[in-house]
Formats: C-alpha cells, sequence, structure tokens
C-alpha cells in the first residue's frame, strides 16, 4: 500500500513539472526582450520573478544563465545552468556544453571535463559538434593535467645593463656565453643590440649595431656560437621579397657587414621570420608562412652545403600542425628544439614545447609541453637555454613596469625543470700555430664521433688561428687538424661522462710544416686516437677514424712515405714490450694497406720502453708512454 502510495506521487509531481514546461510564464518573453535590447539587469529582474512564482521552468535558469554570462558574471551563470539541468534531467543537453564552456573559459579544467563527457554522451560521434567538443576535452584534460603537476617556476629579472624603460627580449648568445644579442623596442621601432659580459658576470655594456640598425624594423635574431655571423629579421622593407625577410651580417676585421638577405631559397613571397643557428653553423632553422606548410606558420629548416643554404625542409607533422608554430630555438646539443605553437595541446593560446631529434632514424620525439606555470592561459613566448641547459630566458611584462607605470618587457631567466632540458653541453676553443707562435688560419678541424666513426663538427680556424664549437657528453672524441704544407695532427677528447663538464676544452694546438723530406724526416706526430687492448696488438674499433685520416693523408699526398712507430711504458719484460710495440705498429701498417696504400709506402717499427716521452712513475706519465706515432720519412 505504501509503495502504491509512492509511485502515484512520483506520478503526480512528474506530470505538474511537464505541465509546467509548457505553461510560459507571462513575462518569460519580456525577459528575453531586455536580454535581446542589452538591458541585462533588467533581464535578470524578470528572470527572478519568474523563477520565484514558477521555480520548475527549467527555460528561465538558462536565459538568466545567459543575462549573467554576458554581464561578466560567470559563476551565477553556471549556478544557473547546473540548476536548469537538475531540473530537465539533461533533456536540454546543450546546457552541458555551456556549463564545460564557462569553466574552461574560468581555467575550472576538471569541471569542464566532466560536462564535455555528458555533452558528447548526447551527440553523434560523426558530427561536426562532436568533433569540436571532443578537441575541447582533450584540452582540457591537457590543462587539467598540467595544473595537477605544476613545475617549479621561479623566474628572475636580467642582472646588469640589459633591461631598460624600454623593451627588452628575443636573446641569444655565443657558445662561450661572452656576448649576448637582444630586440629592444624604443616606440615602434625595433633594433637589434649587443651585451658584452664582464668580469663579474654581468651583461654591462650595452651597444647597438649601428651597423645593422635603420629606419625599419630589425629584430627576431639568433648569433652564431663564434659570434661571426648574425641572422636576423627585418620587415616591410624595399630589399624583402615578402612582408619579413632573414638578413644576415658577418664579423670582419672593420666590424659588422653590411647586411644582406639571404635569398630567395631561405625567403619567399610571404613571411620568413624568427631564425636560431645551430651550433655547428650548418643548420638553419625558422619561421614561415610560406605556401605547402601544414597550417599558419611552420618551421623549417636549411642546410649549409658549400656555402649554400639548401631548400628548406619542412619540420613536418609532429612538430606543425594546421596552426602556428613559432620561434624555433635549437640548443647547442644539436637534437634539442623548443618552439612555440598554438596548434598543440597546452595551457594557453601560445605555450612553449619541446622536441628531441634522433639523427639515426631522422624522426622527432613526441612533442612535449614544458609546464605549468612556465606556460600559462596567456600567450607565452619564446626563449633561449643556456649550454649547459640548467637555465632558459625569455622575455616577460610580469616584474618590469616603466617610468609611466605600465608593464615592458624585460628579459628574465629560470631554472628549467630537469625533464625539460636538453643534454649538457660545453665547447672547444682551438688556437692553432706554427712552431715558430704564427697563427694559422683555414685550417681544417673536424670532430668524429670515434664510437660511431661520424662526423659531429667541420669548420675551418678565422684570420687568428682561433675556432669554436660545441661538443655534448657520452661519448669520445678525435679532433683532426689538416692544412695544406703541414703535417696532419690529432687530439683525443673523452667525454663518456657528464662530470667532465664543468669547465670548456680551451686547446692551443701547433702544427709543424713538412719539411723538404728528400733531406730530412718530420718530427714525430702522435696518433692520439689508435687504441689497443692491454697486452694486445689488435686495434679497437675506435681506431677506425684515426686510420681513415692517416690513410686521407697517403692518399692526398701519393708520393710521401711514412714510418709508423709503436711505444710501450715500462710495465714488463724489456723484450716483450719491444716485440708488442713492433706488432702493434705492424697492425697499424696493415690497416693502412687493407684500405689500399702500397706496402713500400710505409715502414713499421716497434721501439718498445726506450723512448718515454714522461715518466713511468705515474700512471698518467705511462699512458702517455703507450703511444703510436708516425713520421714523415721520404718521397717515391
Amino acid at each position: 500500500m505504501v509503495r502504491r502510495v509512492m509511485m502515484c506521487l512520483w506520478i503526480g509531481i512528474i506530470a505538474s513539472a511537464l505541465y509546467s514546461q509548457k505553461v510560459v510564464p507571462k513575462n518569460f518573453e519580456k525577459a528575453k526582450k531586455y536580454l535581446k535590447e542589452q538591458k541585462y539587469q533588467k533581464s535578470i529582474d524578470e528572470c527572478k520573478d519568474i523563477i520565484q512564482k514558477s521555480p520548475s521552468y527549467s527555460p528561465v535558469y538558462k536565459l538568466i544563465a545567459q543575462a549573467y554570462y554576458t554581464t561578466g558574471d560567470k559563476d551565477n551563470a553556471i549556478q544557473y545552468l547546473i540548476q536548469a539541468i537538475e531540473l530537465d534531467g539533461g533533456e536540454d543537453f546543450e546546457n552541458y556544453n555551456s556549463v564545460a564552456t564557462i569553466q574552461r573559459e574560468m581555467g575550472d579544467y576538471e569541471g569542464a571535463v566532466k560536462y564535455y563527457d555528458k555533452y558528447l554522451q548526447n551527440l553523434d560521434s560523426t558530427s561536426s559538434k562532436y568533433q569540436k567538443a571532443q578537441e575541447y576535452l582533450k584540452t582540457c584534460e591537457t590543462r587539467a593535467y598540467l595544473k595537477a603537476h605544476p613545475v617549479d617556476f621561479h623566474p628572475i629579472r636580467l642582472e646588469g645593463a640589459v633591461n631598460s624603460d624600454e623593451s627588452e627580449y628575443m636573446p641569444s648568445f655565443t657558445l662561450d656565453g661572452q656576448e649576448m644579442v637582444f630586440t629592444r623596442r624604443t616606440g615602434n621601432d625595433e633594433d637589434l643590440y649587443f651585451a658584452l659580459l664582464d668580469s663579474s658576470g654581468l651583461y654591462s655594456e650595452v651597444l647597438p649595431f649601428e651597423s645593422i640598425n635603420s629606419s625599419s624594423n630589425e629584430g627576431m635574431q639568433s648569433i652564431s656560437a663564434d659570434g661571426r655571423v648574425i641572422f636576423f629579421t627585418i620587415c616591410d622593407n624595399r630589399k624583402t621579397f615578402g612582408s619579413c625577410d632573414i638578413f644576415y651580417t658577418v664579423r670582419g676585421s672593420k666590424g659588422y657587414t653590411k647586411p644582406e638577405n639571404l635569398g630567395l631559397k631561405i625567403n619567399s613571397d610571404a613571411w620568413d621570420a624568427q631564425p636560431s643557428i645551430a651550433a655547428d653553423g650548418k643548420r638553419l632553422y625558422f619561421s614561415s608562412r610560406r605556401k605547402g606548410g601544414f597550417g599558419g606558420s611552420d618551421i623549417y629548416v636549411s642546410y649549409l652545403n658549400n656555402r649554400q643554404w639548401s631548400e628548406p625542409v619542412n619540420l613536418g607533422p609532429e612538430i606543425n600542425t594546421s596552426d602556428d608554430e613559432e620561434s624555433p630555438f635549437i640548443h647547442a646539443d644539436g637534437t634539442t628544439l623548443y618552439f612555440r605553437s598554438n596548434g598543440h595541446q597546452g595551457m594557453g593560446d601560445f605555450d612553449i614545447f619541446k622536441a628531441s631529434f634522433n639523427p639515426l632514424n631522422k624522426s622527432w620525439s613526441e612533442v612535449q609541453n614544458i609546464g605549468y606555470p612556465i606556460n600559462t592561459e596567456a600567450n607565452d613566448g619564446a626563449f633561449a637555454v643556456s649550454l649547459d641547459g640548467s637555465k632558459a630566458y625569455y622575455a616577460s611584462d610580469a616584474l618590469s613596469r616603466n617610468q609611466e607605470g605600465r608593464p615592458n618587457l624585460d628579459i628574465l631567466y629560470f631554472d628549467l625543470p630537469m625533464s625539460m632540458r636538453p643534454k649538457p653541453a660545453t665547447y672547444v676553443r682551438l688556437f692553432v700555430s706554427d712552431f715558430e707562435g704564427n697563427s694559422l688560419s683555414k685550417v681544417q678541424c673536424d670532430l668524429i664521433d670515434i664510437e660511431t666513426d661520424s662526423l659531429i663538427y667541420s669548420g675551418m680556424t678565422n684570420a687568428a688561428g682561433e675556432m669554436l664549437f660545441a661538443i655534448v657528453p657520452g661519448s669520445n672524441y678525435l679532433l683532426g687538424f689538416n692544412k695544406q704544407g703541414y703535417s696532419y695532427r690529432s687530439e683525443h677528447i673523452q667525454l663518456d661522462t657528464v662530470l667532465q663538464f664543468s669547465s670548456p676544452f680551451e686547446m692551443s694546438i701547433v702544427l709543424d710544416k713538412i719539411p723538404d723530406l728528400d733531406k730530412k724526416e718530420s718530427p714525430p706526430i702522435v696518433l692520439n686516437n689508435i687504441f689497443f687492448d692491454s697486452g694486445s696488438e689488435v686495434l679497437k674499433p675506435e681506431s677506425n677514424s684515426e686510420i681513415n685520416y692517416l690513410y686521407q693523408l697517403l692518399h692526398e699526398n701519393p708520393n710521401v712515405k711514412i714510418r709508423i712507430l709503436g711505444h710501450t711504458d715500462n710495465v714488463g719484460q724489456p723484450v716483450d714490450n719491444q716485440k708488442l710495440s713492433s706488432q702493434r705498429a705492424e697492425s697499424v701498417k696493415n690497416a693502412l694497406i687493407v684500405k689500399g696504400i702500397m706496402p713500400d709506402r710505409i715502414q713499421a717499427l716497434g721501439l718498445g720502453e726506450s723512448q718515454p716521452i714522461a715518466s713511468n712513475a705515474t700512471e698518467e706519465g705511462r699512458k702517455q708512454n703507450r703511444r703510436t706515432e708516425f713520421v714523415l720519412v721520404g718521397s717515391l
């Protein structure tokens, strides 16, 4: 009997609610009219009157929510929409979408996920509405996750003289950090400036680039690792092919040269800007709106071959989307790319992302958002990352106000989260001279990973005999030096641990002129990258790079003959050491013969422990004594 009474009661309540939905309150049309006339408060007042008299009439809750939303009162808008959903049981399922949209706008991403889920359950999965809601759901899930897992972020305004009452942004640095280039905007005019690092570690001296700056806007620049070349952007100029083009200038003995357009291989009739030159100087990344991309602006790369830039290559769908990808920064490790995008899932309009390139399979890793609150709901700009990967530099108005109290952009820095750091890198600074101390220009220097026998870097010394290039941990390297008329020389850099990156490598290299081989032999030259296991005469695979260089020397000088010299330390019996040194010299000779050098051009001589170059009392000394050398001994 009780159950039958309750059933009748529920039927009566439902019938009453359905009837009240059909009976439209007299002043409902009046409330709608006020809303249309933008008389929002009057519309709200009429709606409240209806709610008081007909609290079960759900359409009025949607109407008052719309009025509150239009006035900016999103809290009340959500409250009334939820009441509408409770009253009609979700029959008007567009209310789910409205609640989710407002929550998304307010940053309540977890709440928005809940209501987008409910909304999607009521849609045809093939409809455009479904696809759009699915995108918003994914965005809210991403933002909810990022906010629930914030990263440490404590930005600091860059000390020194770079920041001013004007706006400064887009910093770039030479590899050694001694020089910084940035853009300063005064009014509507953008110009390039450089700052020099002083002994206290501050960029205290700031000067404009007089030879570059003009009445046009110059900005969005990148300086090469050694500071010799600057790539930058000029917009709306008679020398541009499109709205913006990439230009370059080269540092000479009298300063930087007159800027030149990079030409139609790099630039197009569209927008081409924001260059980032790789530390090896052989790859130029930039953003472009040219035809043939995936969407608005895409990131491209061009390769330098024989002093000519190649046709730009789009980085592909792993990086680029149907929206905008801009402001690329390629780190000195050569593989880690940072860029900003409004096409990948993130916190706001533009977020900063990271991706890594795998040179083995020539593909990009999955793009990663660098995290909240580095990225926010606002428009986040580009940044540069320090050589060791620990710090990021960027521009923001969060900590700055000009004399008039308005925010202006300053350059800030912060500690980059460990998971978002690139491989740490350091640099090698070389000075190459002859035995008289004269600097040698145009000396070919090759950096070879001896474990993979792959070329990492190739370049030439400048007029002062100097060279600067990046190097990363995880391997051992051969440094090979060649110059016409001088003996080949190699060095070995061991970087199989990160612990050796506390300081850069500063090296002075001396090359000896090749003597008249009909009259005298050359001095012995150590082959620093020939390796054997202890007590063995078998060449280790890491020796291949050195063998290749020695082969190249003989191949390019077909009349030259050499003598291979084997040496040991004094550990063990002298007769055994003599035998081992002879066998090792023969191993090097045989490796060259296998590559095609005639046997009569190569002598092999073992000298055992008879000619030490260091003390055998220490392990370091014994290591130096265990060596392989070669001597140029004459001509055919």
